[in-house]
């Protein structure tokens, strides 16, 4: 046997030829040999023939990591491997959407690979497709020409294209701009620019952009490449409420959709990088205007009431609040005034009580001012004028009417000897509007004294004096008569001037009659002690005297309220004294009085027939009644008690009565009962005789602290006034003999509710936020004070409330951070609690609910979103 290994040159021949030789010797020792044949006859080489199997593998796969933007480019590796049995030449790698780079190869032995490169430049359908599948040919020659050709596969096994798997990002952006110069005015057009930028890698369709505040012109847009932007533009209508804040801020949403059906979006921000609303500034303009006119006629006369009506009105774009009114000299009525919109106008009025001062100038000039507060904190301020445009002051013509009045009367009695001075009273009185000046009295008959009279006011009167000595002719006619006269200036400088009269409305001389010297005087002086009890008889002496020149007869003395005992008196002498008697049974109107003052008369003829007569005095001197002092004793008492039940709420009327007695012995009058912390009815109380007693009530309105306290403690008192005009006075008690306050018990009832709310969407991503409103309501009748709000699975935000009033709300917040298990669940259960303390330091406690009538969990309901993903991508 014989062997021999194969070379390629043989495989890729496709035939092995060969001989072999053998040699041997004889017996002899001679060679014999042969060259071997394919029989024994011949020596034709032994040719094998090579069966060749021509082959080839392309293997494509991508060469480092996949590009994701248009122009990016992906590598290959194009892996050409020999799997046959004979060498390949020119073997050429083909790729309609690849840059081949090392091909042709020149041979392959078999067995042997080589790796060449190729690229692909991607394009905007590419990345967005979100896949590039691609695939190369390689064609070789056999030894024996034949072609063998391979389509690229992932392996050496298969044909399977190479899939490259883009990375899409779909992303944008919107920025927001103020375009043009920002309006002032309600109604104004405020105009933007919306930017739109593709800044993703895939090309973005129906661009959507909302604006609740503003109309959007140029929305959808239908398609955006990466890269590209479009400006839209948006206009919002300014509100009285955007002015008045002084700044208006706003921001859009964009949201398109990739070529995968995601979508992407945006708030508008005022750059690319951020979502910063975009704030456009409005330029306030605060201004306010005043106009006083005078309000129907102008008075003439000091204390009568001018009128004005003031008008304010906003001039400025912004809502005035807190437009106060002032006038240093006027009242003002309906200010401040709380809140006035731009152009809008309000009218107040005002009023101004003349003085004599207003009245003597003949007008009365005024202004008031107006301030109010911009939305910014800003004083707005105007002057009034007579129109919006100027700050005139407003002024009012008073009528001047200037008059005088002279009176003159006859001060004292008429003398009747020669010599005798006859005094009169000269009574001036400006019965005029204005101020009269150097008043001037003249009497041609008779000394004045007091004149001139430097002013007198209206209304104003002065008394002067004037004498004139009576001459015999004066006396012998029997009277004597005689005027006077009065000059004096306005404040405009005008006379004014009267001639004396009897009275202000006449100009008749004052006439002086003279009589006779017949007199007589009466003295009642008391006799004994004086009664204090209603019924005691008050006993008087009566002395009559003679004081003239003649004899009287049948004088007669007169008492409307007592007894008299010897009248008349049939004749007495002059000089003579004669004493008669009377008595007065005393009244309680008396007794009430203090004193009981009493006056008779005497009444005589002279031998002529004239009547003399005299009033009782307390000496032959004088007219004074006789005053009988009566002691008094003025006492009351006020007892104060509850009537009815005691309310408990806030507003409750408590109600009382208050049961006044006089206990003293005189009337008492006008008995007023106060209580600073109540209202009583009935009070005054005109008149209350002794021992005899009247129930007033009272009523107090129930205040928070009142209840809070637990126990309202009241007094009133009562004042009265004896018929002297000393004030009695008590302070009330719970019986008739002491001043204890009367107290009412009030029954507290301290109680709260939580209710507990989903504050906003319910997230449903672990770690996402669930918010909830915490709504704690005071259902109880007191102050509840420390409420403290606890969650053991939430953070509570405004805990504790210091104070909360009854019937009172306040709302806190809290928010729990989702877990897995939350999630997990479907919904997520939970309640909260409060606790506070009532004045009395009792605790009140409520669970939350979701109604304040249950403490039901307040239960999210938590979407669920089952999926998963699978991502494949190129491995080397």
């Amino acid at each position: 046997t014989a062997a021999h290994t194969l070379t390629q040159s043989d495989v890729d021949a496709g035939t092995y030829n060969n001989t072999a030789t053998v040699t041997g010797k004889t017996p002899a020792g001679a060679d014999v040999t042969d060259v071997s044949g394919t029989t024994e006859t011949n020596d034709t080489p032994t040719v094998a023939t090579i069966t060749p199997a021509g082959s080839v593998t392309l293997v494509k796969t991508i060469n480092g990591s996949v590009p994701m933007v248009v122009g990016g480019a992906l590598n290959y590796n194009l892996v050409i491997k020999n799997t046959g049995n004979v060498t390949l030449n020119n073997l050429v790698v083909t790729d309609a959407n690849a840059i081949v780079t090392g091909s042709p190869v020149s041979t392959l032995a078999p067995g042997a690979s080589v790796t060449l490169g190729a690229a692909h430049t991607l394009t905007q359908g590419d990345v967005d497709a979100g896949t590039y599948s691609n695939t190369a040919t390689v064609t070789g020659k056999t030894p024996a020409g034949s072609d063998v050709t391979d389509v690229s596969g992932t392996t050496e096994t298969n044909d399977t294209p190479t899939l490259a798997t883009i990375t899409p990002v779909g992303a944008v952006t919107l920025v927001k701009t103020v375009n043009g110069s920002v309006p002032t005015a309600v109604g104004g057009a405020l105009n933007y620019n919306l930017v739109i930028k593709n800044i993703g890698n895939v090309t973005l369709t129906n661009l959507v952009i909302t604006d609740v505040n503003a109309i959007v012109t140029g929305s959808p847009v239908s398609s955006l490449d990466p890269g590209t932007s479009v400006t839209l533009t948006a206009s919002h209508t300014l509100t009285q409420a955007d002015i008045d804040a002084g700044t208006y801020s706003n921001t859009a949403t964009v949201t398109g959709q990739t070529p995968a059906g995601a979508d992407v979006t945006d708030v508008s921000g005022t750059t690319e990088t951020n979502d910063t609303p975009t704030v456009a500034t409005i330029t306030p303009a605060g201004a306010v205007t005043l106009v006083k006119t005078v309000n129907g006629t102008v008075p003439n006369k000091t204390g009568e009431v001018l009128s004005y009506n003031l008008v304010v009105k906003n001039t400025g774009n912004v809502t005035l609040t807190n437009l106060m009114v002032t006038d240093a000299n006027a009242i003002v009525t309906g200010s401040p005034v709380s809140t006035l919109a731009p152009r809008a106008s309000v009218t107040l009025t005002a009023s101004h009580t003349l003085t004599q001062g207003d009245v003597d100038a003949g007008t009365y000039s005024n202004t008031a001012t107006v301030t109010g507060k911009t939305p910014a904190g800003a004083d707005v301020t105007d002057v009034s004028g007579t129109t919006e445009t100027n700050d005139t002051p407003t002024v009012a013509t008073i009528t001047p009417a200037g008059s005088v009045t002279l009176m003159k009367t006859i001060n004292g009695s008429v003398p009747t000897v020669v010599g005798g001075v006859l005094n009169y009273n000269l009574i001036i009185k400006n019965t005029g509007n204005v101020t009269i000046t150097n008043l001037v009295v003249t009497d041609a008959n008779a000394v004045v004294t007091g004149s001139p009279v430097s002013t007198l006011a209206p209304g104003a009167s002065v008394t002067l004096g004037a004498a004139h000595t009576l001459t015999q002719v004066d006396v012998d006619a029997g009277n004597y008569t005689n005027t006077a006269t009065v000059t004096g200036k306005t404040p405009a400088g005008s006379d004014v001037t009267d001639v004396s009269g009897t009275t202000e409305t006449n100009d008749t001389p004052t006439l002086a009659t003279i009589t006779p010297a017949g007199s007589v005087t009466l003295v009642k002086t008391i006799n004994g002690s004086i009664p204090t009890v209603v019924g005691g008889v008050l006993n008087y002496d009566l002395i009559i005297k003679n004081t003239g020149n003649v004899t009287l007869i049948n004088l007669v003395i007169t008492d409307a309220n007592a007894v008299l005992t010897g009248s008349p008196v049939s004749s007495l002498a002059p000089g003579a004294i004669l004493t008669l008697t009377a008595v007065h049974t005393l009244t309680q109107a008396d007794i009430d009085a203090g004193a009981y003052s009493n006056t008779a008369s005497v009444t005589g003829k002279t031998p002529a027939g004239a009547d003399v007569t005299d009033v009782s005095g307390t000496t032959e001197t004088n007219d004074t009644p006789t005053v009988a002092m009566i002691t008094s004793a003025g006492a009351v008492t006020l007892v104060k008690t509850i009537n009815g039940s005691v309310p408990t709420a806030v507003g409750g009327v408590l109600n009382y009565n208050l049961t006044i007695k006089n206990t003293g012995n005189v009337t008492l009058n006008n008995l007023v009962v106060t209580d600073v912390n109540a209202i009583v009815t009935g009070s005054p109380v005109s008149s209350l005789a002794p021992g005899t007693s009247v129930t007033l009530t009272a009523s107090h309105t129930l205040t928070q602290a009142d209840i809070d306290a637990g126990t309202y403690s009241n007094t009133a008192t009562v004042t009265g006034q004896r018929p002297a005009g000393l004030d009695v006075t008590d302070v009330s008690g719970t019986t008739e003999a002491n001043d204890t306050p009367t107290v009412a018990t009030i029954t507290p009832a301290g109680s709260v509710t939580l209710i507990k709310t989903i504050n906003g969407s319910v997230p449903t991503v672990v770690g996402g936020v669930l918010n909830y409103n915490l709504i704690i309501k005071n259902t109880g009748n007191v102050t509840l004070t420390n409420l403290v709000v606890t969650d053991a699975n939430a953070v509570v935000t405004g805990s504790p409330v210091s104070s909360l009033a009854p019937g009172a709300s306040v709302t806190l917040t809290a928010a729990h951070t989702l877990t897995q298990g939350d999630v997990d669940a479907g919904t997520y259960s939970n309640t909260a609690t409060v606790t506070g303390k009532t004045p009395a330091g009792l605790d009140v406690i409520d669970v939350s609910g979701t109604t304040e009538t249950n403490d039901t969990p307040t239960v999210a309901t938590i979407t669920p979103a089952g999926a998963v993903t699978l991502v494949k991508s190129v491995n080397g």
